[in-house]
């Protein structure tokens, strides 16, 4: 008896495709790769952390901005744009509609110089950020350069929460997506090298980039410890160090270091001041991926330019933005 063929080779050495009855075997086979892939993007790695789509921010009631949270994480708010050095009735919200009644003012506001573009004032509303999180980070569509961190006052009082982000697009753009990082999750090591016989270990979890590194012979100064390393490939969507573990199990931070970045990797050297080399016990370059919120479709023009009526008197000039009553939280 012949056994069933279930590949495209025969006895006689000829190429055929598979008959009828293994097609629905194949099919099968083929549809459980697609459940599994989809459970290991889908619930998988979004548990570990790994290959999270951006997080969309969604409108506020009563379209006064846009709004996301980062579990675990912080709030983000997007509340109004502005031209630089716009008055108080010249902000309008991410949809183009006006911010009527505000009294935004940017204290000593950060430049981004920018020759052919055309720059936009963002006010950020930031809470709820964890002890040992990492961020903000930006990106944008179209993208641009940035520069980040002037205070914000609403009333005349700097509101702590606030911050303004300037960045700027070619002339006649008109909507952008603008994305903010955060890193949340804990530390996790990647790549070690113990410092007395330099023996090393190498850890790629599922899902996680192809990392390629390695950590070079440390030495000491004057007055700690140096050490080179390589590690790659450099994403926007990780974030990695090296660390130091001292005898005690404690963890050091690089005080400094230097080097250069490429798509490929990086290659740097780091410092360690105050600690001795012979209290060093292992050396890690450990990782931790960055969480996205987008906030999609901004308005980089309002809808319709203010009117005299629209510019607030100076009596008027406290008033504060009725969606954000109460200050930071």
């Amino acid at each position: 008896v012949r056994e069933r063929e279930s590949t495209a080779a025969a006895d006689d050495g000829k190429l055929r495709w598979p008959r009828l009855p293994d097609v629905p075997v194949l099919a099968f086979l083929f549809l459980g790769v697609l459940v599994a892939d989809f459970a290991k993007v889908r619930w998988l790695n979004p548990m570990r952390g790994l290959g999270r789509p951006p997080i969309r921010a969604e409108a506020l009631p009563g379209s006064e901005g846009l709004s996301a949270r980062i579990p675990g994480g912080p709030e983000v708010r997007l509340l109004a744009l502005s031209r630089p050095g716009a008055a108080a009735g010249e902000f309008w919200r991410p949809d183009g509609s006006k911010v009527r009644g505000a009294s935004f003012a940017v204290r000593f506001p950060s430049e981004l110089t920018a020759p052919g573009r055309e720059p936009r004032d963002l006010i950020l509303r930031i809470r709820d950020l964890p002890d040992g999180a990492e961020g903000p980070v930006f990106a944008s569509e179209p993208d641009s350069g940035h520069s980040w961190g002037s205070s914000v006052e609403i009333g005349g009082v700097v509101d702590p929460s606030l911050s303004q982000l300037r960045l700027s697009w070619l002339p006649g753009t008109r909507k952008a997506s603008l994305r903010v990082g955060f890193s949340v999750s804990p530390w996790r090591a990647v790549v070690t090298r113990d410092r007395a016989t330099g023996a090393g270990t190498t850890t790629i979890l599922d899902g996680e980039p192809a990392w390629n590194g390695f950590i070079l012979d440390a030495g000491g100064t004057g007055d700690g410890c140096q050490v080179g390393y390589r590690f790659g490939p450099e994403s926007a969507d990780w974030k990695h160090r090296l660390v130091a573990l001292d005898g005690g199990g404690r963890v050091h931070p690089a005080t400094r270091s230097s080097g250069l970045a490429e798509d490929t990797g990086t290659t740097r050297f780091a410092r360690f001041d105050g600690l001795a080399l012979e209290s060093v016990r292992e050396f890690r370059i450990e990782v931790r991926p960055v969480t996205w919120i987008e906030f999609r479709d901004v308005a980089l023009e309002p809808d319709e330019e203010p009117s005299k009526a629209d510019l607030p008197t100076s009596k008027e000039a406290g008033t504060r933005i009725p969606a954000e009553k109460g200050g930071a939280r």
